[in-house]
């Protein structure tokens, strides 16, 4: 009868336009978390919507999976009341999306590596270009799957430390602002120049003058 190299039952592998198509969906998730319950302004919402939509049907183009989280955790560094264990999931989600995508770049981008190395004839640019486009797929993933493990690992985190409410969290953030801890700082009991006075001290000088 012959081997089957691949067992009766299992799908079939994923395709590329599977990969992208996970990768613009968990994206479009992980950017709608960010709109409505981070309340990040559409303005930048829109910026990263940008990289994982084919505005001018340019062949060739595939979702920016890994742009976009990168961009996704330096937006949510300025949002200290967003539901961080929520995030720490989305984190996993679009990561988990855009190193799929990938990784099957990689499969392919060495793969025509060798496809050149086996043809004498292939020109030293395009060769030296399929060289560039395997090392940076190559780094790209190894960095890529360092944010993704990092996400993971937060998630963890977050489950054996939950965050506080975000109401404990914005009260403290009041009392801290009135007690002069965070804010602006404070200039009560120095002068103008920032050298420390003495109570008691400053009123004399005024007097003084």
């Amino acid at each position: 009868k012959g081997c089957r190299l691949t067992p009766p039952g299992l799908p079939p592998p994923k395709q590329m336009a599977d990969l992208e198509e996970a990768v613009i969906e968990k994206g479009t998730e992980v950017i709608n978390f960010l709109r409505e319950e981070c309340r990040i302004p559409d303005e930048q919402c829109e910026q990263l919507e940008a990289l994982i939509t084919n505005t001018e049907d340019a062949k060739g183009w595939s979702p920016d999976g890994r742009e976009l989280m990168e961009r996704v955790e330096d937006v949510a560094k300025c949002q200290p009341y967003m539901p961080h264990d929520k995030y720490a999931e989305m984190l996993v989600i679009g990561w988990s999306a855009a190193l799929d995508l990938m990784k099957h770049q990689r499969k392919m981008a060495f793969k025509k590596v060798r496809t050149l190395q086996e043809d004498a004839k292939c020109p030293a640019e395009l060769m030296d270009a399929a060289y560039r486009t395997r090392d940076e797929l190559d780094l790209g993933c190894a960095k890529a799957n360092i944010r993704f493990c990092e996400a993971r690992f937060l998630v963890e985190v977050l489950q054996e430390n939950p965050m506080p409410p975000i109401e404990e969290l914005r009260k403290k953030v009041d009392e801290d602002w009135a007690a002069g801890t965070i804010g602006p700082p404070n200039t009560d009991g120095f002068d103008d120049e920032g050298r420390h006075v003495a109570e008691g001290e400053e009123g004399a000088k005024d007097e003084s003058k």
